[in-house]
């Protein structure tokens, strides 16, 4: 578990566990539904819970991992990721979703900076993350960390929508 301060408050970060966190997870996409009616086009369900532990390449399953922030004991961030992806020096990340109620405050900026002390104490270089074109916010919010597009955009569907995935990198 990581710890950290944000604005006067202690938040956790801790490894989730779907049997653990599933019903706690699922409430959390639900009561931020704005992220899967933009990019998947569908409220979020079982389905999108079910995605976050197992959505990843073959052979890249018991790579993949979910952190969740809590500020007394409430959700307030998830973020998964697959370690060792597309190489051994690389983490791949998923979905990073902020509860609406603390998003423009700079506490996603202050997740993703802990996020990558701790790859980079794991020895990882560098960081690849995929965003969706029509996620505007979270473009500016990864080009606001530094994140760089470095390969050709490419289609690709999610729940009901087509969409065109960004690719961006960082070093750690």
């Amino acid at each position: 578990m990581n710890n950290f301060v944000f604005k006067n408050v202690i938040c956790s970060l801790v490894e989730l566990d779907i049997i653990i966190h599933g019903k706690a997870i699922l409430e959390f996409f639900k009561n931020n539904s704005d992220f899967f009616k933009l990019c998947e086009g569908r409220e979020p369900d079982q389905k999108c819970l079910d995605d976050f532990f197992t959505d990843a390449p073959a052979n890249y399953l018991s790579k993949k991992k979910a952190w969740g922030c809590f500020v007394n004991s409430q959700l307030r961030a998830v973020i998964d990721y697959i370690e060792g992806y597309p190489d051994d020096k690389t983490v791949f990340g998923g979905l990073l979703l902020v509860d609406q109620l603390w998003r423009g405050q700079g506490f996603g900026q202050c997740i993703t900076q802990v996020f990558r002390s701790a790859l980079l104490e794991k020895g990882f270089q560098k960081v690849r993350i995929a965003v969706l074109e029509q996620n505007i916010n979270a473009l500016k919010v990864w080009k606001g960390a530094g994140f760089k597009e470095v390969l050709p955009r490419k289609k690709k569907k999610f729940g009901e929508l087509e969409s065109v995935v960004v690719f961006m990198e960082i070093y750690l």
